[in-house]
């Protein structure tokens, strides 16, 4: 048996037929060292080629064969992926991960609903956050929006009942229709089997 050597820097094209792939499964192989394999020929008997790893830890692609496919600058042949096989059995035996090995996707962080500001003026204090216009008052803070000089979010459902709890989300139904919505408000309608059971929340109040 012998070996032959040669280099390639940039390879013009890839093998990865099917074919390549299961013939790579079937060839012998020895690991030497410091990145080195030695393959056999899977159309010449007695043959070997050289797949050598140009650095530690190099991907595949760059791996260096003697075979006639490398010499011509192209990769990824059968020795090499035979090669990349052993390597990755051998570092199962280790316990270590390949550097060549597909890293995982990181974890995307959930979205968030975007943030709803409050913008319309307060009309109690017309957005000063005190009671000026009230001479009796004139020094207090604006009782309506606590100060701010915002005219507070309120629950357009509680607003029907007379009532004016804070608003907390915003909320969609299935027919694109829009409206305010207080905690309490929110939970029945999250329980509410009509209409507004496919309601979805589209935004948060600040």
């Amino acid at each position: 048996m012998h070996t032959d050597s040669t280099t390639t820097d940039h390879p013009t094209y890839v093998a990865g037929s099917a074919d390549v792939k299961a013939k790579a499964a079937h060839l012998a192989v020895r690991y030497l060292e410091r990145g080195r394999f030695d393959v056999s020929s899977g159309s010449r008997p007695g043959l070997v080629h050289r797949v050598t790893m140009p650095v530690q830890g190099a991907l595949p692609e760059t791996w260096v064969c003697t075979c006639d496919w490398a010499q011509f600058g192209n990769a990824m042949c059968s020795h090499v992926r035979a090669a990349q096989l052993e390597a990755e059995r051998i570092c199962r035996q280790r316990g270590i991960t390949p550097a060549w090995a597909p890293k995982p996707a990181p974890a995307l962080p959930a979205p968030a609903h975007p943030e709803l500001p409050a913008v319309d003026v307060c009309p109690t204090c017309n957005g000063l956050g005190h009671a000026a216009q009230h001479a009796s008052w004139a020094e207090e803070t604006c009782w309506t929006c606590d100060g701010s000089g915002e005219a507070p979010v309120t629950c357009e459902f509680c607003e029907g009942h007379g009532e004016a709890k804070p608003a907390v989300v915003r909320v969609r139904d299935w027919q694109g229709h829009e409206d305010r919505a207080c905690a309490d408000c929110l939970r029945a309608i999250e329980e509410d089997p009509a209409g507004w059971a496919s309601a979805v929340v589209v935004g948060v109040f600040a």
